[in-house]
């Protein structure tokens, strides 16, 4: 008979077992940096609108003043102090990636003179658009911020009438990467 060599099967076994230790803390580890990764970007964003009509001119920010009516999906995530309802600013929580833009519905004849809106990151304008603009007005800005930039929206070429009404209006920006 062949002896057996219980120090051999004892080696086996605890190679064995501090190999699944390894997978399990290994795919633990990844497990945790994927669902920080995904936390990360999916919590943060906003959509606010405003609550009634606003006359604008060159650099007027313009007034998007609610944050809380879900009805017409306002929200702030994960923190609502991002955005200022007084500055009428938001204030960028984490590096990365960001997508803004914003919706505007005028209220303006359309052939009465230029007319242009910005995206504008730490005072100074990112993205803009308009011109003989007739009903509407969307721009977006795909670009990455620091935490404390602060992004708001501001009438560059006016002057012109806009209905910051809920539903009509709104500007919005959420994390999309880091």
């Amino acid at each position: 008979k062949e002896a057996i060599n219980t120090q051999s099967i004892l080696d086996e076994q605890a190679r064995s077992v501090a190999a699944d230790d390894i997978l399990t803390g290994e795919a633990a580890r990844l497990t945790d940096e994927v669902n920080q990764i995904i936390g990360d970007i999916r919590h943060y964003g906003f959509r606010v609108c405003g609550t009634t009509y606003q006359n604008c001119n060159n650099g007027n920010i313009l007034v998007f003043d609610n944050k809380t009516r879900t009805d017409y999906g306002c929200h702030v995530v994960p923190d609502a102090a991002a955005y200022n309802t007084s500055t009428y600013k938001y204030t960028v929580p984490s590096n990365g990636y960001w997508f803004f833009g914003f919706n505007l519905f005028m209220n303006s004849n359309p052939n009465d003179s230029d007319r242009r809106f910005g995206i504008y990151v730490n005072n100074a304008i990112y993205a803009f658009g308009g011109s003989y603009i007739g009903t509407g007005e969307t721009v977006s800005l795909n670009k990455y911020c620091v935490q404390g930039d602060v992004i708001d929206v501001r009438c560059y070429l006016g002057p012109a009438t806009v209905s910051l009404n809920p539903g009509h209006s709104w500007f919005y920006g959420w994390k999309i990467g880091r």
